[in-house]
């Protein structure tokens, strides 16, 4: 991270001893920060940040459950990454570009081949919606008169 930002991010939590409070409070900062997007003072040195580090980064995410994070989701990540960059008028060089992108091959030939050993995640994608939750959110969306729920309850029951 930028100097800037860190310093910014110490004086806002300075002094909050609760790890829940403050995870909050940095959250919120980093939002506020990310949408004025100055293009003179970017959350990273995109010159300096190689696609190693970003990878190394993706690996330590991982599910509630300790596990890894299916493809899909590392394909959102790399998403967001390449947005963030746009966002600061920054763009990759050709070296990061090729790295990131046999890097990202590589993974996903390894959470394939866990997800068929059974090691991985093996659903992907959408789970469907239980019986008893649809029954629920359709009476709910009955009870309340609005002209938006009469309309999304409409839409609910023929989707």
């Amino acid at each position: 991270m930028q100097n800037t930002w860190i310093r910014t991010l110490n004086t806002f939590t300075f002094g909050v001893l609760d790890e829940k409070v403050r995870d909050r409070k940095l959250k919120a900062m980093i939002k506020k920060l990310l949408r004025k997007s100055d293009e003179k003072c970017p959350p990273i040195d995109f010159k300096k940040y190689t696609a190693k580090e970003f990878m190394l980064y993706l690996l330590s995410l991982e599910t509630k459950k300790k596990r890894r994070l299916s493809s899909a989701s590392y394909s959102g990540k790399r998403s967001v990454y390449f947005h963030l960059c746009r966002s600061y008028g920054e763009k990759q060089n050709e070296e990061f570009m090729n790295h990131i992108t046999t890097l990202f091959k590589g993974l996903k030939r390894r959470i394939a081949k866990e997800t068929q050993n059974g090691e991985g995640i093996i659903q992907s994608g959408k789970v469907p919606m239980p019986f008893s939750l649809y029954r629920r959110l359709s009476k709910y969306m009955l009870m309340d008169s609005s002209l938006e729920s009469i309309w999304a309850r409409a839409f609910f029951i023929t989707t």
